[in-house]
């Protein structure tokens, strides 16, 4: 018993130091249950409706809402949302009934901890920390079939690294369903995007 309990904290110290060492982001806690979430890297999946995360100039954030309790100001470039201090958050609604939700992402080596809710409820916690950068992204499944809320908070420093790094940024893609009966929108997704 105590030779694999050993092995198993070994193996998941091993995972994990191999999981810091090649620098991508990391889930923290994913729901699971009737509404179940994962945690993915790489290519977004087709999705029937797509809310894009952007900044373009005069407040303009596209079909999300922006805020904080700090008074700072939320801005981002043409292909995302940037929160840059712990409390920013962005909101958005999907309309037309569906019961599966892509949130998407971009990290780099300035990014921190982001936690996801869907209707008010969490059903992620990420360390968005990445180096080099990666596009990612939360599966949310189980859903009611009804239009979903989506709120996205930039909550504290990635823990990939010493307390104190002030890497605390959120790079939010945007947001669509995977099922439902909204025409498409296309988004960033759909064209090779050069962040990186």
């Amino acid at each position: 018993m105590k030779t694999t309990m050993k092995a198993i904290l070994v193996a998941t110290t091993l995972s994990l130091a191999l999981t810091l060492t090649a620098g991508a982001a990391i889930p923290i806690w994913l729901a699971s249950g009737p509404v179940t979430a994962t945690f993915h890297v790489g290519t977004l999946p087709t999705t029937v409706w797509w809310h894009d995360g952007y900044y373009g100039g005069s407040q303009d954030y596209g079909d999300w809402t922006v805020g904080n309790n700090t008074g700072s100001y939320i801005d981002g470039d043409g292909t995302f949302i940037w929160l840059r201090n712990v409390g920013d958050w962005a909101q958005t609604t999907i309309p037309g009934p569906h019961t599966m939700e892509v949130i998407a992402f971009g990290s780099d080596s300035n990014d921190g901890c982001v936690e996801i809710w869907v209707d008010g409820n969490s059903v992620a916690y990420v360390d968005s920390w990445s180096n080099p950068g990666v596009y990612w992204y939360i599966k949310v499944v189980g859903l009611p079939l009804a239009p979903h809320t989506i709120k996205v908070m930039a909550v504290g420093e990635t823990t990939q690294m010493p307390p104190g790094n002030g890497n605390d940024d959120v790079s939010l893609d945007g947001a669509g369903t995977l099922d439902g009966s909204q025409a498409a929108e296309l988004g960033t997704w759909t064209s090779l995007k050069s962040l990186y």
